[in-house]
This record gives structure tokens, sequence and C-alpha cells, in this order.
């Protein structure tokens, strides 16, 4: 997972950044996949980004990296606020 700020608010350029990043990382590895086909047969849901995530979390609470508390507010606040917005 590579994160990496765009330092922008302008969603246009967001992606832009976005793009050039996925290209540096992971276009060389496998010059076969073009942006053009991920986009045409890949639409994942934001809420399934968010299962995932919390899975990783839940690991990370599991190894004693993140508290109990912090992870059960995590989850609280994405159910609560973050799931119903998107």
């Amino acid at each position: 997972m590579i994160f990496k700020s765009t330092r922008t608010f302008i969603l246009d350029h967001a992606k832009c950044f976005a793009i050039s990043l996925y290209d540096q990382h992971f276009d060389a590895k496998d010059p076969g996949v073009k942006h053009d086909d991920v986009n045409q047969t890949t639409k994942t849901l934001f809420s399934d980004l968010a299962i995932k995530l919390m899975g990783r979390e839940a690991s990370r609470r599991d190894r004693s990296e993140l508290a109990h508390l912090s992870y059960k507010a995590d989850q609280i606040r994405l159910d609560t606020e973050i799931l119903p917005y998107f």
C-alpha cells in the first residue's frame, strides 16, 4: 500500500497525480495492464474497500499495533458517518 499526498484540493489534479503514481509503481511490473482496461473491467465500491481496510486494521489490532478502542472508534465512525455518505 502506498500513501502519498497529492498536495491539491482540485479533483482533476489529484486524479492525474494518482494515475502518474500508479504508472510509476505498477505498470513497470506488468506492462500488459493499461488504465483503460482497469477502469473498464473493475468497478470497486467504496464500501468494499472500507471492509478490506477494516480487516487490515483488525489484524493490526490483533498484533497489538493498534488499540482496541481506536479500532472500535474507527469502525463506528465508518458505519455511522462515512459509509452512509458514500
